[in-house]
């Protein structure tokens, strides 16, 4: 046998040999529930509300906000092999004066693709309905989130501000 060939054969007699070592020895035989923890920013006054979700934003907000909600979901845990990293999924309502529309459009970059169609399953009673949903400028979450998956819609004739955001 040439001395090349025992050579090469090596490292895969060594990880065949090494594999039983990487295998835990016990596996669960069902998994745990997937845990869900929710932030809920719908309590308190208007004004405790605001000073809770201002700082959530990652801009100078371009004018005052009138009143603000935010529900953020966690599905899954860092901790575990399974279902793997966390799933977020984010839901905002901000309020601003109709006249401040254009300052917020000047901030906000244009959604180039359509966002999904209106689904109100499991959503706040403060979302946006299925009448309102159709008369939204939709925009990128990243301006105001750095989330690159949802969609902001703009309302432009009552100044309401729906943001959604996902993790996967």
């Amino acid at each position: 046998m040439k001395a090349w060939t025992r050579w090469y054969g090596m490292p895969l007699l060594l990880m065949v040999g090494l594999l039983p070592s990487c295998v835990p020895e016990s596996v669960p035989e069902s998994p745990e529930p997937i845990a869900e923890e929710t932030t809920n920013i719908t309590a308190g006054t208007a004004a405790e509300r605001i000073s809770q979700i201002e700082p959530i934003l990652v801009i100078t907000l371009p004018s005052d906000l009138q009143d603000a909600y935010f529900i953020e979901t966690r599905i899954g845990t860092d901790s575990r092999l399974a279902p793997g990293p966390s799933d977020y999924r984010s839901y905002y309502r901000l309020q601003i004066e109709p006249a401040s529309v254009e300052l917020w459009r000047q901030v906000l970059d244009p959604l180039e693709e359509t966002p999904p169609t209106y689904d109100a399953t499991g959503r706040p009673d403060w979302w946006v309905t299925a009448e309102k949903f159709e008369q939204l400028e939709f925009y990128k979450p990243e301006s105001l989130t750095q989330r690159i998956n949802g969609w902001i819609g703009l309302h432009p004739e009552t100044g309401e501000i729906y943001i959604f955001t996902y993790t996967t």
